[in-house]
This record gives C-alpha cells, sequence and structure tokens, in this order.
C-alpha cells in the first residue's frame, strides 16, 4: 500500500533465486479484486509466490476483507492465501 494503489510488490530477487513467481497469478488477482465495485481495490496490495497469494492493505469494512479472500482464493492456480488486510472503521463527517 505504499502508493495508494492497487500494486504489485517486487519479487524479482526471489525470481532471480529460481523461486516461483508467476506475474499470470498475480494480475488476475488484481484484475480480480479491481473488478469488484464494493472493494476499495486502490488499497490493496497482492504478493504472489509459489501460488500463495498474500493480501496487505487496509479496507473500511469486515465484508471487503472477505470478498478480497473470496475472490482470490478462487483463482486457478492460488494454492493459499494469506489475507493481512486491516479493516479500519471510517470516520463519520
Amino acid at each position: 500500500m505504499k502508493d495508494g494503489r492497487v500494486g504489485r510488490q517486487d519479487l524479482a530477487g526471489d525470481a532471480e533465486k529460481g523461486v516461483g513467481v508467476t506475474g499470470a497469478e498475480q494480475g488476475a488477482a488484481l484484475q480480480r479484486l479491481l473488478w469488484d465495485p464494493d472493494l476499495a481495490a486502490d488499497y490493496l496490495d497482492v504478493q504472489v509466490r509459489n501460488g500463495w497469494v498474500r493480501l496487505t492493505g487496509e479496507v473500511e469494512y469486515q465484508f471487503q476483507s472477505d470478498a478480497a479472500f473470496n475472490h482470490v482464493a478462487s483463482l486457478a492456480g492460488v494454492t493459499g492465501v494469506t489475507n493481512e488486510i486491516k479493516v479500519i472503521e471510517a470516520l463519520s463527517p
């Protein structure tokens, strides 16, 4: 969430070490999150390593975190998901 946009972490170092990093899985996960209008996907980051997806960032409601998890968990090639999305309650105006 470094710049407030859906982002991909730089895993090039892992690829050079022979750790399986697939851009296709990462791209699919990002697209799946962007597709859902109920998610504030601008504040989520996705990392993929060996089919394992790690979600980080912030959302306003628990259902958004759950939806992000469900979206990426159902993708082909995903072997597991670590959901580290924080639920930050929105302040009332």
